[in-house]
């Protein structure tokens, strides 16, 4: 049902409808941290409908939004997942050792086709994704951690 909701959300943002587009998001974000229980709200996406465009080595242009952060899977602080779509299909990098960057990166990388890729020096399309989740995620400012 939220991948439904998402589309509907990207649909909306798409047509000029933002206000309502934010709107559902913020409804969403409720849904899933209600029914989800233990997951938090340790980092916060500034702006859900926010996207950067990015060119492949193929000339391919794929769009990259970020939808949400959240940690607190199974007990653990260290465990959650990015929910981000590429060109509107939702994807999930799901973390074990906390959420940072450069993982997120990887994830997104292995997921848009036409990229060649050398993990060993950075590319300026991972300079442009990392630019963009450093402005988009961030960890919230009245973030605190439940007592075990």
């Amino acid at each position: 049902m939220i991948k439904e909701l998402i589309k509907l959300a990207n649909h909306l943002d798409s047509n000029g409808l933002v206000r309502e587009a934010d709107c559902l998001d913020r409804v969403m974000k409720k849904i899933i941290n209600k029914s989800a229980g233990s997951m938090s709200d340790e980092y916060i996406v500034q702006n859900p409908n926010e996207a950067i465009s990015i060119t492949t080595d193929d000339g391919s242009t794929h769009t990259i939004k970020m939808h949400s952060v959240d940690t607190g899977w199974y007990g653990d602080s260290a465990q959650g997942g990015l929910e981000y779509s590429i060109n509107d299909q939702i994807h999930e990098w799901e973390f074990h050792s906390g959420y940072y960057a450069d993982g997120a990166i990887i994830n997104i990388i292995e997921n848009i086709e036409g990229i060649n890729n050398d993990m060993d020096e950075s590319t300026e399309i991972e300079d442009q994704i990392k630019a963009f989740l450093e402005k988009q995620i961030t960890r919230n400012p009245n973030y605190k951690e439940e007592p075990e």
